[in-house]
């Protein structure tokens, strides 16, 4: 039998067919072909078409499934935050003392400036200027040690 171009594009088109599947129709970038578009109009949709492992591309590559990289609504941040954001013991003032003395009032102010009226009848004597840290409590005391933000003492101890 001869062949004739009419008789011989059918097994010329099988062996095509055969080669592009064999090759996983080449790479899509040297080809210069586009991706594929994975919109949910060109996915299958349904619990029978969910693949139950990664899928394996015709090279044997396992190709991995699309993750997003950030969280939804996340965006990096532009530039660095106003104000600090850990989270500052509360209760805890580190400062100078600046009103001393055998106490029962003390005044206190931390390197951020903020000013302390310090409350402990036994807290003992420190000398103005000693730096101290102080662990406070709100005051349940009526009773004025001078300008500032009023606590109660619960220990205080010279730093350095």
């Amino acid at each position: 039998m001869q062949l004739t171009p009419r008789r011989a594009a059918p097994p010329l088109l099988i062996l095509v067919v055969a080669t592009m599947l064999a090759t996983g129709c080449a790479d899509r970038e040297a080809t210069g072909m586009p991706e594929p578009d994975p919109t949910p109009s060109a996915v299958a949709s349904g619990p029978a078409d969910m693949p139950t492992a990664a899928p394996v591309a015709p090279s044997g590559r396992v190709t991995p499934p699309s993750v997003p990289t950030d969280p939804p609504g996340r965006r990096p941040p532009t530039a660095p935050p106003k104000n600090p954001t850990d989270a500052q013991p509360t209760g805890i003032v580190v400062g100078h003392v600046t009103r001393g003395g055998s106490g029962p009032c003390y005044g206190v102010v931390t390197d951020e400036g903020r000013e302390y009226a310090l409350y402990g009848p036994n807290a003992g004597t420190f000398a103005t200027g000693t730096r101290v840290r102080v662990t406070t409590a709100p005051l349940l005391v009526r009773i004025s040690c001078g300008s500032g933000t009023h606590a109660a003492i619960v220990k205080i101890d010279p730093v350095g």
